[in-house]
């Protein structure tokens, strides 16, 4: 099955996808942005993602999904073909040379012992039910697999399983107290009797292509590490109301350095190998599973990473250590998957393998297999912020499956805090506290865009700083003045697969009004804590929209919103800052006819660096404005404004202002008037 095609004419998709130009700094004038820097990503990891599944339902005879009766030979047949289905340049049997060392992280946070009749660790859901929870580690079998997989194909010198268990030392530890069993020894009963030490016996004895060992991270020599680009997680940070894990910015300092295996450092490739379950963050797939790369001897510690990461901010943590050493490759499995943790697990089975190149798509499919929106989970945000992927349905592949169709929906943590959404459009704020006053002549048929004016202002975007995703609109760093008493608006349109109903979720410094298609659904004379609101919203097939109007208070006028199914954001709905409506330019046109209708063509080159050409088509004679606006809102130039002639038309622009002065690198929005109409287009200026 092939992945799903893309056009490739000249189309201007007036979408959410033109408002995030991926590949450069973004910087606002009202909410400074700019992603940051990481570790150079190998130059394979440079092409369009491809996230490649396999499930049950491709063996012959088919499994159901839910199945648990699947043997090794079954996994490693479903694992060779979620492999052989990845067609990028980064596959795993593309990226790995013979000469390499590859490492595989997998998950083995605790193991099933029982030392002296007694159950140890959170195996056992920390000692509450006494069952075992197979689906809270990787599976072995998965881990036999991508081995056998790997000197099938490559042959790499050497392949070392990977593990900093966070409950147990390995039997013989020089540093830590450890039992005369461990996780590496003991024999995993639901993994076809598999067992890590005896996997590397079978392979050291039945081949000789690749030496296959273990290599224990607590154990291993820890080395200082910087974070590049400087560390996410704050020391001394003071956190918000509303979040799992939302710090103020402005408070706090970065740890900056991680002590982390030197093994971990040296590998040439490294494949992050996770398991499918739910955590207090969200999620514990690809980039939680870094939990276990922490060196802990370096900070005088014990094998638990509380200390430096559960206790502190354990997803900015993790996300410094994925940021420190990105994986090479990523394979998740669902055989055994688990659900919840301490004092509530239950064990699910979900016979899918995942694997791709890139982090950020895989996890991201991964989350949307689970029941999640990405855009729910801080750890994806965080993974966007930092450059190492994008989590949006439009910028990967996914071969062979239908995340949608394969879901299933984990019940998820009690203490898992959604992000919600994320970006907003907003204008004001408007010198008025009266909820009764219009200020923008219709408010419950209102349609804007970035950039779009209504009197003497206009809408611009709200974004989060990068590092600091939050279900709140921190504003405090806008220079928009006191918001104590006035008014202002938030929008943002919502996609949805199909109609639906959702219940909103919403918090407010001040008192506010809550429409939704028009229809107000939430009003509040005051304040109000970040909550699930009575009754359902029906929700479109299709663009949706959502208008937020509040009145600010000494606390500020900051909001959160989320549309969810009762717990979290529902995971088919994609929430936009411009309605997705496509208009073409066709490739085969004559360029010489009159055009049938006004057009503003694609700007090239974007991002642009001394001069951007931005085509544009006439129908008529007639008046004709472009101009140029900042994400602020403020117009920046006018590069055309005279009666023009129909036909085909460019103009240029040279990234300076109406005085001659050249601007700052950012975004900035084309706006084309003609005709009885308005085009808009997104260019990003880089120096």
């Amino acid at each position: 099955m092939m992945p799903s095609s893309r056009k490739r004419a000249l189309t201007v998709l007036v979408g959410a996808a033109l408002l995030i130009l991926v590949g450069f700094d973004l910087t606002m004038t009202h909410n400074q942005r700019s992603y940051l820097s990481i570790t150079e990503l190998s130059a394979s990891q440079e092409g369009r993602p491809l996230v490649a599944l396999a499930t049950s339902e491709d063996l012959s005879p088919a499994i159901a999904l839910d199945n648990p009766a699947v043997s090794y030979d079954q996994v490693k047949e479903l694992v060779y073909l979620a492999l052989d289905r990845d067609s990028s340049p980064g596959a795993l049997r593309h990226i790995v040379s013979a000469d390499e060392w590859v490492g595989i992280k997998v998950n083995m946070v605790s193991a099933p012992l029982i030392i002296k009749d007694r159950k140890i660790g959170g195996f056992w859901n920390g000692k509450v039910d006494g069952v075992p929870h197979w689906g809270s580690v990787s599976d072995l079998r998965v881990t036999k697999a991508i081995i056998s997989y790997l000197i099938e194909r490559v042959g790499p010198q050497r392949i070392s399983i990977m593990e900093g268990s966070g409950e147990i030392a390995q039997t013989g530890s020089e540093y830590y107290d450890s039992y005369d069993i461990d996780g590496w020894m003991i024999t995993w009963d639901e993994f076809d009797g598999l067992s890590y030490r005896g996997m590397v016996e079978e392979f050291n004895t039945t081949q000789s292509v690749s030496t296959v060992d273990i290599v224990d991270l607590n154990d291993d020599d820890p080395v200082l590490t910087d974070v590049p680009g400087g560390g996410l997680q704050l020391l001394g940070g003071q956190k918000r109301q509303w979040g799992y894990e939302d710090f103020k910015p402005g408070f706090g300092a970065p740890r900056g350095q991680w002590w982390v295996p030197q093994s971990l450092l040296a590998v040439d490739k490294l494949i992050d190998q996770a398991t499918l379950k739910t955590t207090a963050p969200g999620i514990t797939v690809f980039l939680k599973n870094y939990v276990g790369t922490v060196g802990m001897r370096g900070f005088n510690s014990g094998p638990g990473k509380g200390s430096v990461i559960d206790n502190v901010a354990i997803m900015a943590g993790y996300m410094d250590m994925v940021r420190i050493r990105p994986p090479d490759y990523n394979v998740a499995a669902g055989f055994w998957s688990s659900d919840g943790w301490y004092g509530g697990t239950s064990d699910i089975n979900h016979n899918i393998v995942i694997a791709g190149q890139n982090v950020v798509a895989a996890e991201a499919v991964a989350a949307r297999i689970m029941g999640f929106n990405p855009r729910d989970l801080q750890q994806i945000l965080l993974a966007r912020d930092v450059g190492l992927g994008s989590f949006e349905e439009n910028d990967y592949d996914v071969m062979d499956g239908n995340p949608a169709q394969l879901m299933h929906r984990f019940p998820g943590n009690p203490n898992f805090k959604p992000s919600g959404f994320q970006e907003f459009l907003m204008i004001g704020p408007f010198d008025e506290d009266d909820m009764e006053v219009d200020h923008l002549g219709g408010e419950t048929e209102v349609r804007p865009v970035a950039g779009l004016e209504n009197g003497d202002t206009a809408w611009w975007t709200y974004a989060h700083r990068p590092g600091y995703p939050e279900p709140y609109t921190d504003m405090s760093h806008l220079e928009l003045g006191s918001l104590d008493d006035k008014t202002l608006y938030a929008f943002t349109y919502v996609e949805s697969d199909e109609p639906q109903q959702a219940k909103l979720k919403f918090g407010s410094d001040g008192a506010a009004r809550v429409w939704v298609n028009g229809e107000l659904v939430l009003e509040t004379y005051s304040g109000s804590g970040y909550s699930s609101r009575a009754g359902y919203v029906p929700l479109e097939q299709g663009t949706n929209t959502v208008l937020v109007k509040t009145v600010g208070n000494i606390r500020g006028g900051g909001i959160g919103l989320s549309l969810t199914d009762g717990v979290r954001m529902l995971p088919e709905i994609r929430p936009a800052l411009a309605p997705v409506v496509a208009t073409a330019i066709a490739e085969d046109a004559d360029a010489s006819a009159t055009p049938n209708a006004t057009a503003l063509g694609e700007g090239y080159p974007n991002p642009f660096n001394a001069t951007v050409t931005l085509p544009y088509s006439l129908p008529a004679d007639g008046p004709v404005r472009m101009s140029i606006w900042n994400t602020a809102g403020q117009r920046v130039q006018v590069l055309v404004d005279e009666m023009g002639v129909a036909g085909h038309h460019e103009a240029h622009w040279d990234g300076r202002n109406a005085s001659g002065q050249s601007v700052a690198s950012g975004v900035y929005m084309i706006r084309l008037v003609a005709g009885g109409s308005v085009h808009l287009q997104k260019v990003g200026l880089l120096k």
